[in-house]
């Protein structure tokens, strides 16, 4: 059977007001932002902590991300505690009696709902480019009786809890190499030090303006396609600067967007062209490619905090350079380097159990949404 269905706009809050932090400097708030959707908690702050005015919100909110990059973000917000809630002003909130949120929140990160939202989306590149709230009204989702949609929630939050015991793993490894990374590299062992910019050049990506897209061509690698290589392509470009291409091995360094965006990853899919929020790291010196990889990673993660910006944060090029990397001998670089292959090679297999369930999420869903679970 189908279900029934109403526009997202009948479940979708209009007019719930706002909270301006600078009234508040002393009060603690619990803020429901987007960097923190990643980092899996809201952020606990002061007023004066909070840079603009924020959305009111409540327990059971639906909460959907509408900026690009940082799409397909789904928050149901979480039971008040002893601080006031409030919301980035960058989510559409969904609040309604008709609807069980985390139904709702399986919906709007669905294939079904996504395509229609991507249609809704329009600005000019980086952090303009939004979805818009008056034409995601439009798009119908399927509404059956509250009771069915317990059940399909219940059902997807089983499914979904396998997808995310397989990530855990694969998190896991990242967190084990890193350890081995610090054990080995992590104090003064008189090895000889060079500054990033003696010894890597950083190669800026472009600010592709949005009369450069084209529907073919080559796609423009943004901050999510490093975190997530089968996140989808939005953007292609027909006519670059070789300078911007990337290709399979290519180390990447992401330096400006939300806090949990930053850091270094290596490029292991099709090539496409960088955009202005990412450098292509190219060594000058000899360097195993795996040792330098975690090595600027280890570098991020100090640099952090020095980030500049509020909404944007970042870290210039020019700081970047400052930092010291150590160049122990060539043996030890690679004795390490080995390390990481024998536990990456398990983390692939992981990885690849996590796309059959995911895939399989996916094809559930589906069915839950047609009517047919």
């Amino acid at each position: 059977m189908s279900w029934p269905t109403v526009l997202a706009g009948d479940l979708m809050l209009k007019r719930g007001g706002s909270i301006n932090p600078k009234k508040h400097v002393e009060e603690t708030f619990e803020l429901y932002s987007i960097p923190a959707h990643d980092a899996g908690k809201p952020e606990i702050l002061k007023g004066s902590e909070i840079g603009s005015s924020k959305s009111c919100i409540q327990p059971n909110d639906v909460l959907l991300s509408k900026i690009v990059p940082h799409i397909r973000r789904c928050w149901v917000v979480g039971n008040a505690g002893e601080h006031r809630l409030m919301g980035s002003g960058e989510w559409i909130i969904f609040r309604s009696e008709k609807v069980f949120p985390q139904y709702l929140k399986y919906f709007l990160t669905s294939d079904i709902f996504h395509k229609q939202f991507m249609n809704t989306v329009a600005g000019v590149g980086g952090s303009l480019v939004r979805a818009r709230p008056t034409e995601v009204e439009r798009i119908e989702i399927p509404l059956p009786p509250l009771s069915e949609q317990k059940r399909i929630a219940a059902i997807l939050d089983k499914a979904d809890q396998l997808r995310q015991k397989r990530q855990q793993a694969i998190n896991l490894a990242d967190e084990f190499l890193r350890s081995v990374f610090l054990d080995m590299f992590g104090t003064d062992q008189g090895w000889e030090c060079k500054t990033v910019g003696e010894s890597l050049d950083l190669i800026n990506g472009r600010a592709f303006k949005s009369t450069e897209w084209v529907k073919e061509g080559l796609p423009i690698i943004r901050i999510q396609n490093l975190k997530n290589s089968s996140a989808e392509y939005n953007y292609y470009a027909g006519h670059y600067d070789e300078k911007h291409y990337v290709a399979k091995g290519d180390i990447l360094l992401s330096w400006a967007g939300q806090l949990v965006s930053f850091g270094v990853f290596t490029w292991n899919d099709e090539p496409g062209l960088l955009n202005q929020h990412i450098f292509n790291v190219k060594p000058r010196i000899k360097l195993d490619r795996t040792y330098l990889e975690f090595a600027l990673g280890s570098i991020v993660e100090r640099a952090k905090q020095n980030f500049s910006g509020i909404d944007m944060k970042h870290i210039t090029k020019s700081e970047l350079n400052k930092y010291e990397i150590a160049i122990p001998p060539a043996d030890v670089q690679e004795q390490f380097a080995l390390v990481v292959k024998k536990v990456r090679s398990m983390s692939y297999k992981v990885d690849a159990s996590r796309k059959c369930v995911s895939e399989a999420f996916i094809a559930l869903s589906q069915k839950a949404f047609a009517g047919e679970l």
